[in-house]
């Protein structure tokens, strides 16, 4: 598998949905704390909601000093679901994942906590991807898959950086592809973000693949999630191709 010396102008332009997700993670997190008054928050969750603020600031540096710290922390049985003197503990990434556990498990009697290590690892293979070292990032979200596998935001980024950073041949789009279902599938609860960006993601490997009806379809189906432009952009260039048009050049 070969790295891309220039990073391809794909049809739905995957860099534009980390800004996306930088953006959404700005706004959820502009204290260390969530805004989510009935989750617990231990310190090694409030650097990390720290280093996504200096991500957001473009002070990589220094999120990757305060990611390391914490990863350097993480327990050896790690677990993201676990029972502890009868009590049920569940760790969220952030508002939106707590919503939509409570939405669909509704009548759960759980005791929320905002994750930390998985997080850590996500955002320090978000760094070096933007650093330009693919290969370290893919190390790092696998670290972070085996921290919590069904996580939709981890296997989402993997199939990102597969055919975002790599020479785009059909095995590595169907392994982006294959990620982007499991993220899909991988647990009841997802919140109505992921899913959007797990069928975008479907919808660029489709185009690669030159399934293009199919990439129509899982597109109209991520805007019953969220009304993306880049969904939109993808949609009228995946038209611009059924009428004969020219791919777009990376």
């Amino acid at each position: 598998m070969n790295i891309k010396k220039n990073k391809p102008v794909l049809a739905l332009s995957i860099v534009g949905l980390g800004v996306v997700l930088l953006a959404v993670i700005s706004q959820t997190f502009k204290n260390d704390e969530p805004s989510v008054p009935y989750m617990l928050i231990y310190e090694d969750a409030k650097i990390v909601n720290r280093a996504v603020k200096l991500i957001y600031s473009s002070n990589l540096d220094s999120a990757k000093i305060l990611l390391e710290e914490v990863i350097s922390r993480t327990p050896e049985n790690y677990s993201n679901d676990y029972f502890e003197d009868d009590k049920h503990y569940v760790e969220f990434w952030d508002k939106e994942e707590f919503e939509s556990y409570i939405n669909v498990l509704e009548g759960s009697a759980i005791n929320a906590i905002q994750n930390a290590y998985p997080r850590a690892n996500y955002w320090k293979a978000w760094i070096l991807a933007e650093e330009g070292d693919p290969m370290k990032a893919m190390e790092e979200l696998s670290k972070a898959l085996a921290l919590e596998m069904d996580n939709p935001q981890i296997l989402c980024e993997m199939g990102s950086i597969l055919t975002n950073f790599f020479d785009v041949d059909t095995s590595s789009v169907l392994m982006a592809l294959g990620l982007y279902k499991t993220a899909l599938s991988n647990r009841d609860y997802i919140p109505p973000r992921d899913k959007a960006r797990a069928l975008r993601g479907q919808a660029v490997c489709l185009v690669e693949l030159n399934r293009l009806e199919e990439a129509k379809e899982v597109l109209n189906e991520s805007l019953q999630y969220a009304n993306s432009q880049l969904a939109i952009n993808e949609l009228a260039y995946i038209e611009h191709l059924m009428m004969g048009g020219e791919r777009w050049k990376a």
